[in-house]
């Protein structure tokens, strides 16, 4: 008993190890804690508890994320995330939290859930305080009422006094007097959206509301769609004061207050996003240390239109309040805005006295607008930079307020936010980028500079192709010159390619002239396509030409629109190892051929050949009913027979063959007799036309030999119109025993439901566990039929 159980967990370990090369290994578990606890600290927390269930490895992972994502709506009922996050915080590891976030959307929200949803909310709270979280993220969802509100900054004064939290982001929250934002003394990044501000209980001034002054750490402030008063839905609009000494970024994004003041001594960025209606409240700004400013300002209610004088006016106080800035940024919106106003502006001081760089997010910006943000420069070479990389720099600031055209016109160096990167990369990797080109695309690149002049002789590809020309006569030009100015240096792959359809125009001298240069020069790589316009007169001394070579160093040759006879790669292919043919005719009827009944095997001479690949090819003999047409390799090992027309007996005799794929429309005698025994996979897929019309006494005769050639096959894939095939016969198929006996994998692409084929298949083989993937299009999508299928 003690040896069949070693030998069973022996035979575990065998076919795990199998898995593994086919599958691939579980890498992620393999990941150390530290890793897997990072990873799942960037997902939901109720999608970190799930994966629990995935080993006894990640039982225990969620358990130590340092960071908590609580989503109510990922949840139907709020009873199910009550329960949720109050069993993963007892549950937790007792642990630091570096990030909380707690999202209480509107899905599902009544107001009845309101006390317990408070009471989730505190507790939360509670939580985060006492275990140091530093990343505090809360949105209570566009429902959440006054109240809760209230009552929140009530918690927030009383429970997070002594919470070292610093960053910290509000949603949906009111911050009334009471909050003040005061218990986060140690906050250093704020970011406040869809927030009301208020004062019901504060002892500010009536018109006045400073919130942030009590914030001695806070470095980085964002106000998105926040508004100063006492309701979300009304009220009038408060002033508001923006104070800090340690303050560093400052973002308003569409706020609404009734006036904006800002006095930071150590302000260095400021961003503006807002309608130009509200620029009236922007009179008072103190940003001694500013250095750059964007400013994105739109005119939705055509305000401009109507308003110019008033509008020019408030352009030019927030510009005052921003005249230390050195770097400013204006977005398009702005400037479609300012550009109807640039008659009362360029007459007005520009206050930008120390702006050495401006950012237009535009094609082109009015002469007038241009002056006005440069004429009051210090700087010696202020710069213009387009967001099409079109950076000018200003030698004279004298003649800048003369006249920006004039200083223009006595630039003398452009600069350029985009360097040369290509031409600085190495020759080699040079050479190899040109080599995926056409060859007429890389000679056009020695236009480029005295440093292109002379790469294309290096590239290691030669790729010609007469598409690229209207006349042949220039074609014929272009190879010959190509060929004879370039250096004499070997050439890992050739393409020549002719499709023009003139057939009074002879291409064959340089034809040959192509190949004899890529088989002198070590071509390792040859492809040829010839075209539908191909006759046989060159296909023949095609032949001919690579009959007489006997020392090629070909290892990859792909054939298009070509005819090849027995005297194709007698002896010139010893090194080749993939051959593809594409639309090839494999010409057997001449003189010598027309009594012959031999077999026709065209590949003899192929000793290395690993690939073959033949496609839409065709086969003229003679006796074609009286011979077959043989692939043998002895060193093969994939083969791919794709829409051929070979109307012949097909046998295929390869002893290292892993890889099969047959696709055809055709009738049902051109089904291959295989003897592969090494085979690994076998793609099948064809169309038989009526059997009836064949005389075929049994259709088995063809079908079932064909199974038995995949007797090695452990993966198999076939079609709709194979199983269609097979279920047709299906009956006789099951008084025998199914030759597939090494069968573990069976991809069926089907339109019904092959039960009883799926089942033969399997009968014979000695797999315990097969895998069936199903790729159906079934008419009626019951998943009990599709899980019986898959047991």
């Amino acid at each position: 008993m003690n040896n069949n159980g070693e030998a069973a967990k022996a035979g575990k370990r065998r076919r795990g190890g199998e898995g593994e090369d086919t599958i691939g290994r579980d890498r992620l578990s393999a990941l150390p804690d530290r890793a897997l606890v990072h990873i799942l600290s960037f997902v939901d927390s109720k999608d970190a508890v799930q994966t629990c269930v995935l080993s006894r490895r990640w039982r225990c992972v969620w358990k130590q994320v340092p960071v908590l994502n609580f989503n109510r709506d990922t949840f139907e009922e709020f009873s199910g995330f009550e329960t949720h996050v109050d069993r993963l915080l007892s549950l937790r590891y007792p642990r630091e939290v570096h990030k909380l976030s707690y999202m209480d959307g509107d899905g599902g929200a009544s107001w009845e859930d309101e006390p317990q949803r408070m009471g989730l909310f505190v507790r939360v709270m509670r939580y985060a305080c006492s275990h140091n979280v530093q990343h505090l993220v809360i949105d209570l969802g566009s429902e959440g009422n006054r109240d809760r509100s209230k009552r929140c900054s009530d918690l927030f004064s009383s429970s997070i006094s002594e919470c070292k939290i610093e960053s910290l982001d509000l949603g949906h929250v009111t911050l009334d007097g009471g909050c003040g934002l005061s218990c986060f003394q140690s906050v250093t990044s704020l970011i406040l959206e869809w927030c009301l501000l208020s004062s019901d209980q504060g002892g500010e001034k009536e018109d006045q509301l400073d919130p942030f002054s009590k914030l001695p750490c806070l470095k980085h402030l964002v106000l998105s769609n926040c508004l100063a008063g006492e309701t979300y839905g009304g009220g009038c609009k408060r002033s508001i004061k923006i104070s800090g000494l340690e303050l560093l970024s400052l973002v308003l994004d569409r706020v609404e207050f009734s006036d904006i003041e800002i006095h930071a001594p150590k302000l260095e960025s400021f961003a503006l996003t807002d309608d130009v209606g509200t620029l009236r409240g922007l009179s008072n700004l103190s940003l001694p240390s500013l250095n750059h400013a964007d400013v994105s300002v739109w005119d939705d209610h055509h305000f401009v239109k109507d308003n110019k004088e008033v509008a020019r006016q408030q352009f030019v106080s927030l510009f005052q309040g921003l005249h230390n800035a050195k770097s400013l940024k204006l977005y398009w919106e702005t400037i479609e805005v300012m550009s109807e106003l640039t008659v009362g502006l360029a007459d007005q001081p520009s206050p930008f006295t120390r702006l050495t760089s401006l950012t237009l997010a535009a094609d082109s910006v009015p002469y007038k607008l241009l002056k006005y943000f440069l004429k009051g420069s210090s700087s010696a070479r202020p710069m213009i930079e387009y967001m099409t990389t079109c950076c000018v720099a200003l030698q004279n600031p004298i003649l800048v307020r003369k006249g920006f055209q004039k200083a223009m016109n006595n630039c003398k160096k452009v600069r350029r936010t985009v360097s040369d990167r290509l031409s600085n990369l190495p020759e080699s990797v040079l050479y190899h980028i040109l080599s995926f080109l056409d060859t007429k695309s890389v000679v056009q690149t020695s236009v480029l500079s005295r440093a292109w002049q002379r790469a294309w002789k290096h590239v290691p590809a030669i790729d010609l192709h007469s598409n690229s020309f209207k006349k042949f006569r220039k074609f014929k030009s272009f190879v010959s010159r190509v060929l004879s100015l370039r250096y004499d240096l070997n050439v890992q792959k050739v393409s020549y390619k002719y499709y023009y359809h003139d057939s009074e125009v002879s291409h064959f001298s340089l034809f040959v002239k192509v190949i004899k240069y890529a088989l002198s020069h070590g071509t390792r790589h040859l492809v040829i396509d010839l075209g539908e316009v191909s006759n046989d007169e060159y296909s023949y001394l095609f032949s001919d030409l690579f009959g007489s070579v006997t020392d090629s160093n070909l290892a990859t040759l792909e054939l298009g629109y070509v005819t090849v006879d027995r005297g194709f790669g007698s002896s010139g292919f010893r090194a080749l190892t993939t051959l593809h043919l594409d639309r090839c005719t494999l010409g057997y009827d001449q003189e010598e051929d027309i009594d012959q009944e031999e077999d026709i095997d065209p590949f003899p001479n192929f000793a290395c050949l690993k690939n073959l690949v033949l496609h839409s090819c065709f086969i003229e003999c003679s006796n074609k009913y009286k011979r077959s047409f043989k692939i043998s390799g002895p060193q093969l090992l994939s083969l791919k027979m794709l829409d051929n027309s070979l109307y012949i007996k097909v046998e295929i005799s390869a002893p290292k063959l892993e890889f099969f794929s047959f696709w055809n429309v055709q009738a049902i005698d051109g089904l291959p007799k295989l003897s592969v025994p090494s085979l690994v996979h076998a793609d099948i897929r064809f169309w038989c036309y009526d059997l009836s019309a064949w005389n075929i006494q049994s259709p088995m005769l063809i079908l079932f030999p064909l199974l038995q050639g995949l007797s090695n096959a452990t993966s198999l894939v076939l079609d709709s119109s194979s199983i269609q095939a097979l279920m047709d016969n299906i009956d006789f198929l099951e008084q025998h025993p199914s030759p597939l006996t090494k069968l573990e994998t069976l991809i069926l692409e089907a339109v019904t439901k092959p039960f009883r084929l799926a089942n033969y298949l399997f009968k014979g083989s000695s797999c315990k566990v097969p895998n069936i993937k199903l790729h159906l299009q079934l008419k009626s999508d019951n998943p009990e039929e599709v899980s019986c299928l898959a047991q």
